[in-house]
């Protein structure tokens, strides 16, 4: 009988312990600069869980105290995301405040099609691998256009 508890008890730890290293955690990447006169302002917002990224939310914001700048950026943002505004689970957001545009996307990668993405933009296909996408992966990207990211 005490053979039997103590097979209980380890596989009860198993159990738990597996449960426990599934919880979603979050990635957060940060950049931001300088360009021809405009501050750039970048956090990428990534849950995870195990090693696979179920969400991400992207905040871009670029400032300039010259109005026809932020338009011009905006429209060009808002053509680059056209492509993508039918597709479920892929939302987007563009607001002009003073002198700010907030560009803000929010994708659920557990929910959305990723065949529908990959047709858009191919490139996407380099970084998921059977229809995910791995917390490194993710995290190399970022870190390929300069941003700083902390698990």
């Amino acid at each position: 009988m005490k053979k039997f508890s103590v097979l209980v008890c380890i596989c009860l730890f198993i159990f738990v312990s597996g449960c426990v290293s599934s919880e979603v955690k979050t990635m957060v990447c940060t950049k931001t600069g300088k360009q021809n006169n405009l501050e750039i302002d970048l956090r990428y917002e990534v849950e995870y869980q195990s090693d696979v990224v179920e969400k991400v939310k992207s905040q871009e914001k670029i400032k300039s105290s010259t109005p026809s700048v932020l338009e011009s950026y905006k429209d060009s943002v808002t053509s680059t995301y056209a492509p993508y505004k039918d597709i479920e689970y892929y939302n987007t957001d563009l607001v002009i405040d003073g002198d700010t545009l907030t560009s803000t996307v929010i994708i659920d990668y557990s929910k959305i099609d990723t065949k529908k993405l990959i047709e858009i933009d191919s490139s996407i296909g380099q970084i998921l691998k059977d229809g995910k996408i791995s917390i490194s992966d993710m995290q190399s990207l970022y870190e390929s256009i300069g941003a700083t990211c902390e698990r």
